[in-house]
């Protein structure tokens, strides 16, 4: 497969280099032979360190092309998905026009792969991918009214799960689903005053509650939405990738103090369908009921000096009104509940630009009916360390089985562990305004709570294409 790229680098004498229509499958052949005296030998010649970071990117885009190069052979994307990437020409004139006058749109493109070296289902490795599209028009700009933005966005993932090959409970990666092609979120948010904000639509219960900064950077889905959270309901609650209909009410007051509340329909989807987009304004399947309290400082944090902190904190409660079963007695359950805190914090500043963030994590289900009663999490992240907007971070994430769900297992003979826990290092680089490159490490411990399954050791990488 030929697939024609170009990109330009920077000679020590300053001079552009370009590559150009190179051949993917051959790609370290022909860099080896024709290119190698550059790319493979830049450490050769006396440079600054600031020489030697920039050049770092260049073996990461490189690394991309060999990653590149092997999702192509391991999930034969298809030719319309490659013309869109080549095709992409961003005018930042027309943006910035667009922008100005109330329009902005998005496109992203997210690809990871992940090889199980042991333990888990199967050694192995997977790859998967999410082509993103979103507009978000502000009805402000054209209309003499509050500021109301309208938004829209549409998801296509395809590849196979990394997960396939560990079988965590609390997953590996957070783009992977089943290969679907479907409208995400569609929403409305208008603005009451300066302190009150209505929001009504299909949107992601996650970019409203349980929203932590500093667990953003990694790629596990736990430290996204918490795992007693995210792993409820009949078919989840209104996450990634189904989504249900539903209003939230945010109040803000005092120094940066908010007030969420949320009601969601309980079934994203069907209940054989999930996967389908719907609007149940009547709420018949039941609701999905949020709340939650907390102090955000890092949405207007500026850092006036080394001594600068911030610190975010929240106290969340949610709800589902729909019927359940117990998970030892099978009786009917009325109700689904749960509760949630977090705390992020930025902790150390090396310089003004430079810092150590931390954030914790424990949530709690209700045991009779939820295989998770407990979870809890937390890790370390450093913001520009080598770079501008690059990021380490090192973090765990580990749930608790309920009695009943450990109770019930027995009774069918299944040998279980009483918990699973997730380790992940990862590191965020941008190598251009538009392309970033996150290698990634994960250990499972206890995969799924089951004693089949043997502590598992992934290595991953994720692509990242914004616009």
């Amino acid at each position: 497969m030929i697939f024609p790229l170009s990109f330009i680098v920077l000679s020590d004498t300053g001079d552009k280099i370009i590559f150009n229509d190179l051949i993917i499958k051959q790609f370290l052949i022909r860099c080896e032979y024709k290119y190698g005296s550059f790319l493979f030998g830049i450490y050769s010649h006396k440079m600054g360190i600031g020489e030697r970071l920039e050049k770092f990117k260049l073996i990461l885009l490189v690394l991309f092309l060999i990653v590149y190069s092997y999702a192509q052979e391991t999930n034969d994307l298809t030719k319309e998905f490659e013309s869109s990437i080549i095709s992409v020409d961003i005018d930042n004139e027309n943006k910035d026009a667009l922008t100005n006058n109330g329009l902005q749109f998005g496109f992203s493109n997210a690809g990871d792969l992940f090889s199980n070296l042991q333990g888990g289902v199967s050694k192995g490795t997977n790859y998967i991918n999410i082509f993103s599209f979103s507009a978000d028009l502000n009805l402000h700009d054209y209309f003499d009214i509050n500021e109301t933005v309208i938004h829209a966005s549409a998801i296509s993932v395809n590849g196979k799960m990394p997960n396939d090959l560990v079988g965590s409970l609390q997953g590996i990666s957070n783009i992977e689903t089943e290969s679907i092609l479907k409208l995400y979120d569609i929403w409305i948010d208008y603005k009451v005053n300066k302190q009150i904000s209505i929001l009504t639509g299909l949107f992601d219960v996650n970019s409203e509650f349980d929203t932590k900064y500093n667990s953003m950077l990694f790629i596990n889905p736990s430290h996204g939405i918490g795992a007693e959270f995210g792993l409820t309901g009949i078919n989840g609650p209104s996450i990634f990738p189904n989504t249900s209909f539903g209003i939230r009410f945010n109040y803000t007051f005092g120094h940066d103090n908010y007030i969420k509340l949320g009601a969601l329909d309980a079934i994203p989807g069907t209940e054989d369908n999930p996967y389908k987009t719907q609007f149940d304004f009547q709420f018949s399947d039941g609701f999905l009921l949020v709340s939650e309290f907390g102090y955000d400082c890092y949405s207007d944090f500026e850092i006036d000096s080394e001594s600068s902190l911030c610190i975010n904190y929240a106290v969340g409660a949610w709800y589902f009104t729909n019927q359940y079963e117990d998970q030892y007695s099978g009786n009917a359950v009325k109700g689904n509940f749960g509760f949630y805190s977090f705390l992020e914090s930025r902790l150390l500043h090396f310089n003004k630009n430079s810092f150590v963030s931390a954030f914790f994590r424990i949530g709690t289900a209700d045991p009779d009916v939820n295989q998770i009663a407990l979870y809890y999490s937390g890790g370390f992240v450093i913001s520009n360390l080598f770079f501008d907007e690059d990021q380490i971070g090192l973090a765990f994430a580990s749930t608790r089985n309920s009695r009943k769900n450990y109770l019930s297992q027995l009774a069918l003979s299944e040998e279980i562990k009483n918990s699973e826990t997730n380790f992940e290092l990862t590191y965020l680089v941008k190598l251009t305004d538009y392309f970033s490159l996150q290698p990634d490490l994960q250990y499972f411990i206890n995969p799924s709570a089951c004693s089949e399954f043997q502590n598992s050791f992934c290595v991953g990488l994720r692509t990242l294409l914004e616009f």
